[in-house]
């Protein structure tokens, strides 16, 4: 009898210790961060396309044909260099490439068909269509990055230039970019237009804000927060929470 109350005595002090075991590890795995200060961004987003300020698109007026041509597709040409010749000879208003050159030598052309066409590949902006929400926010002036899907590494630096209405659209155009040569006119890019940004301000990440506004504290209390900025991932917090307080990051 002693034997098994010796035995029930170790057998209850273990369980009654690997539960505490198991408590402390739940506890200690627990993801905890801090409130921290730093900067944040309001943005808004959206998808532009690349488009060059000079494009010279030749057309036949009457049915034609061509007699001569002097340029090939793909190829860079100079103000005042000659392209091709139909019963008139046609010259190069502005430097720029040859994007589009679909009639051979020789070949009939009829009214109002495309012939060739000549784009500045050195002057390009983007064009962004917004929501009616996202329009009114936004400024000339205001300071915007575009980034391609393909070159996420690198960001191209730019600003807002106009803001107008077309066809119930809304449209925002981007200058100042700098393309490399591999980035064409209707390509499309990533845009974000910083419509603020704050220095010193209280951030936590989203996914520690649950039911909308509340944080879970270190002590497992639930606190009510005020959101102001937030951007992507991040949330600034405008009211309830102080620097270093501590939180729980809830399991993703």
């Amino acid at each position: 009898m002693k034997k098994i109350i010796v035995t029930l005595s170790i057998l209850i002090i273990l369980i009654v210790t690997g539960y505490k075991v198991i408590s402390h590890n739940k506890q200690t795995s627990l993801n905890i961060i801090s409130v921290k200060k730093g900067s944040i961004v309001q943005a808004v987003y959206g998808l532009g396309t690349v488009t060059a300020r000079r494009s010279y698109t030749l057309k036949a007026g009457v049915v034609d044909s061509v007699t001569k041509l002097y340029v090939t597709e793909g190829q860079a040409v100079k103000k005042g260099q000659a392209l091709l010749k139909t019963e008139t000879e046609f010259q190069a208003p502005f430097s720029g490439t040859i994007t589009s050159l679909p009639y051979k030598l020789g070949e009939v052309i009829f009214p109002q068909n495309p012939i060739l066409t000549l784009t500045d590949l050195s002057d390009m902006y983007i064009v962004v269509s917004l929501e009616q929400e996202a329009a009114l926010l936004v400024r000339k002036g205001q300071k915007v990055i575009v980034s391609f899907e393909t070159i996420r590494n690198v960001r191209f630096t730019g600003h807002v230039s106009t803001l107008l209405s077309n066809e119930n659209q809304f449209l925002v155009r981007v200058e100042g970019l700098k393309f490399p040569p591999n980035i064409l006119p209707g390509m499309t890019g990533d845009v974000a237009i910083e419509i603020s940004k704050k220095n010193q301000a209280l951030l936590i990440p989203i996914r520690a804000i649950t039911n909308g506004h509340q944080v879970t504290l270190k002590n497992h209390q639930t606190q009510q927060i005020t959101l102001g900025i937030v951007d992507g991932e991040i949330a600034e917090i405008l009211s309830g929470l102080h620097e270093g307080d501590s939180l729980i990051l809830p399991e993703k």
